[in-house]
Parts: structure tokens; C-alpha cells; sequence
């Protein structure tokens, strides 16, 4: 639309290549085969409009773009970068190049990096450097070297023709083909001690990648969150008893100027808490003698009850179920431990010390 053509010359809407031009579109084989009779250059726009069906099952619109294709007709073609098509690239935060798979061999000269052949655009807008154009395997896929995809987003990347060439059409659009690189939001990643923890110990707890996303929120069981900022917390475990904490952050990103949720991204983690706890039940049970060397008397707990036997270093050493009222330690070294009772879901803990 609203595009003037050369009448004379016989270039019209129903012929936009002129005399003898055609613009077919194959759907069985899913090709835009274009031809002209004559010596010329070509631009044309390819608008893709994208459908699917909603949930009442009736089609709607879902997307539509626009893509501008050059087209060389003319004689004398030197295998070059000018008039390639992309397939798609690729690539990730902070990485140092972007990967291109073209629809068709290309050859690297002397010429080809040049601020004219190829243009990285970031989603705000700048136009970064390319450092370097070299092969990635075979001559139909690129390396485009940089050290500037420091921000995720749709980036934008576009060859041209070397030289004094004009580079854009009346809409601004560049006159050869375009392709999209997605660097994506990575995903949040939760950080912090996971080992062995007491009964009212503070720990904090950062997001890595946080500043990527708009808000975090966290929630903590056994344990009571203290402190911290957007993406740091601090935990103070053990809230309820010792046993398993967890602790999980969800961070989202909307989508700009609307409350609609672009990305979710959850992270957690679980730490062991121990120590003592629970003053008014761990008072009723008794472990004797203590320190012991072979074998200690339990009071205060069932028969059949579970325990385990956790050394210095917050490991696990030892774990049975309790056959009568008494433990057999024998196999264990010279040491101080925690001797823990389960009791309706929470951990009891004792003291234990033995000697040789």
C-alpha cells in the first residue's frame, strides 16, 4: 500500500517486479518464488500473520510481521554477505558472539566486517560493535564475535551491502534480511548455607540474577525471616523445632506497563536445622551414662521411636529405631554428637559425648 510505482515503465500494483516479474507463493512446498525479466534490484515486504485458535476454539490473530527481503537480479554477482537470509541466531547473556544458521552458503572476504555489512542492535535501541565475522562449522553458519549482550531482550541483527550502498527503505526498515536474537531472562538461582544449622541461627540468603526481575517474593517454614532486600534475605532457623527448613523464592517479571506475568522463575532449597529445642519436651528425656563408651540407657522415650546420631561436622553417622531402652555406640569414635529423637515430626536433640 500507498507505494508509488514507475507506470511508465510498466510497474504496477499486480506487477511490482515490472514486465514479466512474478511473485508466487508455493504453499506445498512452502517457498516465495520470485522472478523478473529484467536487470534490477528488488525490495520486497513479506508480511507473516500469525493464527491460532483461542479457548472457544475460534481463530484470532496472534501476532504479525513484517519482513523486508532485497532481491539482486542483476548480472556480475559476487558471492558476498550482501542479500543473505538468516534462518534464525542465537545466543546468551554475557556471552562473547552470536550464532547465525543462513539459509545458504556465504564467502568471507577482505571486506565483509564492516559497520556497513553487519548491525547488532540491543533492545534499547544502541548499535553495537561486531569485533569479528568467522565461520562456525560449515560456510552457511557464523560466528558474529562481541563483547556488548549485556542485557536480555530481543536484539536485533542485519546485514547490508559493503560500501556506500543505501542501507534503509522510506520505513526506516533495513533493505536486506533481518533476524531476531532472543537473549533470555536466565533463571533466578537461590544461595546459601544448606549444611547443618542450629536452633536460632541467622543465615543469609541471596538470588542470583535477581536484577533481572521486578519483585521476589520468599516463604520460609521453620524458620522466620529477619531481614534483607529485593533479592537477600536473612533467615533465622529452627522457628518451630529442629528438623527440616525450606526456604523458596519466587521472582516474576511483567511485561512492560501491564500487570500481566511474563516470566516466573522459582528456586529452593532445604537446610538441616539441629541443636536444641523444644526445652519443655527434651527435659523429660534422659541418656545415661554421659559421657558413655559402649552403650547408653534412654528414659523419656517409646520404644520404636526413630533416631539418629549426628557427629561435629553435622553428619548423619548413625541411624536406627530405638529396641527397648537402650543404644549401642560401640562403632562410634571419641566424640561430642547430638543423639536426635523424631516426636511427632520434630527432632528432639540430646547431648552426647563419648570417651575411650
Amino acid at each position: 500500500n500507498n507505494i508509488s510505482y514507475d507506470t511508465i515503465s510498466g510497474y504496477n500494483s499486480s506487477q511490482p517486479l515490472g514486465p514479466g516479474g512474478s511473485v508466487i507463493i508455493d504453499p506445498s512446498s512452502r517457498m516465495l518464488l520470485v522472478k523478473s525479466d529484467s536487470s534490477q534490484f528488488n525490495l520486497l515486504t513479506i508480511r507473516v500473520i500469525e493464527w491460532a485458535k483461542d479457548t472457544t476454539n475460534t481463530y484470532k490473530i496472534m501476532g504479525v510481521n513484517n519482513k523486508e527481503m532485497f532481491i539482486d537480479f542483476t548480472s556480475g554477482y559476487s558471492p558476498s554477505l550482501y542479500g543473505i537470509n538468516a534462518n534464525y541466531a542465537s545466543s546468551t547473556l554475557k556471552s562473547d558472539s552470536v550464532y547465525v544458521n543462513l539459509k545458504k552458503d556465504v564467502h568471507l572476504t577482505t571486506q565483509s566486517l564492516d559497520s556497513n555489512i553487519v548491525t547488532l542492535v540491543s533492545p534499547s535501541a544502541d548499535t553495537v560493535s561486531i569485533s569479528a565475522i568467522n565461520y562456525a562449522g560449515s560456510k552457511s553458519e557464523l560466528f558474529l564475535r562481541t563483547d556488548s549482550l549485556d542485557s536480555p531482550g530481543v536484539w536485533k541483527l542485519y546485514f547490508t551491502k559493503h560500501g556506500n550502498f543505501a542501507n534503509r527503505g522510506k520505513c526506516g526498515e533495513p533493505l536486506v534480511d533481518t533476524v531476531f536474537v532472543n537473549i533470555p531472562i536466565p533463571s533466578i538461582e537461590l544461595i546459601g548455607d544448606t549444611g547443618y544449622v542450629y536452633v536460632g541461627a541467622s543465615r543469609e540468603y541471596f538470588v542470583l540474577n535477581g536484577q533481572y526481575y521486578d519483585s521476589i517474593s520468599w516463604i520460609c517454614t521453620n524458620g522466620n525471616l529477619t531481614g534483607g532486600h529485593h533479592d537477600t534475605v536473612q533467615v533465622n532457623w529452627g522457628a518451630s523445632s529442629n528438623g527440616p527448613g525450606f526456604l523458596l523464592a519466587e521472582a516474576v517479571k511483567l511485561k512492560n506497563g501491564s500487570n500481566f506475568i511474563l516470566l516466573l522463575s522459582r528456586d529452593s532449597l532445604t537446610v538441616d536445622v539441629n541443636g536444641l529445642s523444644l526445652e519443655e519436651r527434651t527435659s523429660d528425656i534422659v541418656i545415661y551414662p554421659n559421657p558413655t563408651t559402649y552403650e547408653i540407657a534412654v528414659t523419656g522415650v517409646a520404644s520404636g521411636t526413630d533416631y539418629e546420631v549426628i557427629n561435629s561436622d553435622g553428619k548423619m553417622v548413625m541411624r536406627s529405631r530405638l529396641d527397648g531402652a537402650k543404644i549401642n555406640v560401640s562403632q562410634l569414635p571419641t566424640g561430642p554428637y547430638f543423639l536426635r529423637f523424631r516426636d511427632n515430626g520434630a527432632w528432639l536433640s540430646k547431648e552426647l559425648i563419648i570417651t575411650r
